[in-house]
């Protein structure tokens, strides 16, 4: 696991990324990403995504943003980063312009399940729709075996933020 430490914030000051809704959402709702652990907000760690807190490593470009949560057993949380790190090269080139920014987990040491944040941007709706076909390899399958929980949302890159 990578280490890096991040926060989930339930609004627009998150410097490494912030999301507007595009589907599910209320229309003033702001999520966002911010480097660092914060007590305003969620702690998270990234995983195998980002490598590291750097501007590089953000989300960029237009598009559409899947941020979808996974939760699964404690026990089986390395072997969810892994499977989804293995599937994700492919996955990438099945769908041009789709991009995994990051796969954070949620600090909670305290408990047997494990949560994790998806951050993922595909070209358009109808390219993350499309993109549900090339979700059947071995590695996403065993992932969805892991899983006992899964939401997905879809947001717009909140790119203007002056």
């Amino acid at each position: 696991m990578a280490g890096t430490a991040f926060t989930l914030r339930r609004d627009d000051r998150g410097g490494w990324a912030s999301f507007t809704p595009l589907i599910g959402g209320w229309t003033d709702e702001r999520i966002s990403i911010d480097v660092g652990s914060s007590t305003d907000g969620v702690p998270m760690i990234a995983t195998a995504r980002p490598v590291d807190d750097g501007t590089e490593h953000a989300p960029v470009g237009p598009g559409v943003f899947a941020l979808r949560w996974f939760e699964c057993r404690a026990s089986d949380a390395d072997e969810l980063v892994e499977l989804s790190e293995a599937a994700w090269p492919a996955f990438e080139a099945g769908t041009p312009g789709t991009l995994i920014f990051g796969l954070f987990r949620v600090e909670a040491p305290d408990t047997d399940v494990a949560r994790f944040l998806l951050c993922t941007r595909y070209p358009s709706v109808s390219a993350w729709e499309t993109s549900r076909a090339d979700t059947n390899s071995a590695e996403f399958r065993r992932r969805r075996e892991l899983t006992t929980r899964s939401q997905v949302s879809l947001w717009r890159l909140e790119e203007d933020r002056g």
